[in-house]
């Protein structure tokens, strides 16, 4: 009897040890993949002018990051009901989820509904490529637990709703519902909020824009869920349902009008202020520039008028720039008439200005002495100044009417 229970106490300690074991290698397996850096999304930064009107945004991804108390609840709860029904009481995989999906999966005789939890996508949206393999499953299961260990259930809700796309350029929630309905993600009503739940896993083929009879199936479809699991009164889904599928499509093109500036402001913040211009298209940055608006547009649809160039002479360029005499700060600016992104700015070339720096040398002295008005006859002849100074032209050759 007592060899019986040395042998299972034996038995037991040696699985206690296995189970440290394995426990402490989920950690450190886990921990040593999750790079704090990849979890600092890209974020568009802001143009606006001195008055706060927003120019343009910058950036590489469409995505302006909000916390997750500027998400309404009932948003919140539209994503937790149809991606992770049980996301508040895992610790990172739903182990009742994939028994569920794996059954269905061995009677459908095909993949048919996916287990992972809401932080497994952040997971594997994160720090994981999309490829197809055990490994990359069990690096995805092990760093959803580690993320579980590190931060709470709000902040993990809040990075998986700023980094999954959306479709149509939008990544994250405040972008999508900008891109879809015009309005930050604060103001989504029930049934827009189920629209955005509606496109995640098939942004094309669910999205409102471009399949909205689909889309609705699939949007009625989170709120009958919504309802089902308690998020919703009864009643509440079937008058949501009535809501047509309506879009306030935004399109974020950037105008013509504005190359120049754009890329002169990115050029001041690298010289100036050591900012990249990759992290001034990730790093949500506000640009406060003294931008003219309709100038910038005057100056534009000026180069593009042919009736201001030489007769034959299309292939003729040039370039302008408005400051503020006072502050020196630019109004407008335009780099050529045909200026491309990141292209040549002949607002910088450096050329030989020509007789278009007597206005400033010349005239302007000229008529500040007041002996001179702006429709003074002047002489056309060999003229000697102080006994020593005879003005010629470049060739030498004297020409005198």
């Amino acid at each position: 009897m007592i060899k019986k229970l040395g042998i299972a106490g034996g038995i037991l300690i040696a699985m206690l040890a296995l189970s440290f074991v394995f426990f402490a290698i989920v950690i450190l397996a886990g921990t040593y993949q999750i790079d704090e850096e990849k979890l600092v999304m890209n974020h568009s930064s802001v143009l606006v002018d001195t008055e706060g009107n927003v120019i343009t945004n910058l950036y590489m991804e469409n995505r302006e990051v909000i916390s997750i108390g500027e998400v309404p609840e009932h948003v919140q709860q539209a994503f937790v009901s149809m991606e992770d029904a049980r996301f508040y009481e895992h610790q990172g995989i739903d182990f009742r989820s994939i028994g569920r999906a794996l059954y269905r999966d061995i009677l459908a005789g095909a993949k048919v509904e996916g287990g992972s939890t809401i932080t497994q996508q952040l997971a594997k949206n994160m720090f994981l490529s999309n490829e197809k393999a055990w490994l990359r499953k069990t690096n995805e299961v092990l760093i959803a637990m580690n993320l579980e260990r590190r931060y709470s259930k709000e902040e993990i809700l809040q990075m998986y709703l700023n980094q999954i796309y959306f479709g149509h350029g939008a990544h994250g929630i405040e972008a999508a519902a900008n891109v879809y309905f015009n309005k930050p993600a604060s103001e989504l009503s029930i049934h827009e909020g189920a629209s955005l739940v509606a496109v995640v896993n098939a942004p094309s083929a669910f999205s409102p824009i471009d399949e909205p009879e689909r889309h609705k199936e699939r949007r009625d479809l989170v709120l009958d869920v919504m309802e089902r699991q308690g998020y919703l009164p009864e009643g509440e889904a079937a008058l949501a349902k009535e809501q047509p599928v309506e879009t306030d499509r935004q399109y974020h093109e950037l105008d013509e009008a504005l190359f120049t500036y754009i890329d002169m402001v990115m050029d001041e913040a690298r010289d100036r202020y050591q900012i990249s211009h990759e992290q001034l298209l990730t790093g949500g940055y506000r640009i406060v520039v003294p931008i003219d608006m309709d100038l910038q547009h005057k100056t534009h649809k000026a180069l593009q008028d042919e009736a201001f160039f030489p007769e034959g002479s299309k292939d003729a360029q040039a370039a302008m720039m408005f400051m503020n005499v006072e502050s020196g700060g630019v109004l407008a600016t335009q780099g050529g008439t045909d200026y491309v992104r990141r292209g040549l700015n002949r607002v910088n070339v450096k050329r030989s200005p020509a007789s278009t720096f007597k206005p400033l040398a010349v005239y302007a002295p000229a008529i500040e002495s007041e002996m001179y008005q702006p429709y003074s006859m002047l002489r056309d002849e060999l003229l000697q100044y102080d006994n020593e100074y005879i003005p010629r032209n470049v060739t030498g050759i004297i020409k005198v009417k």
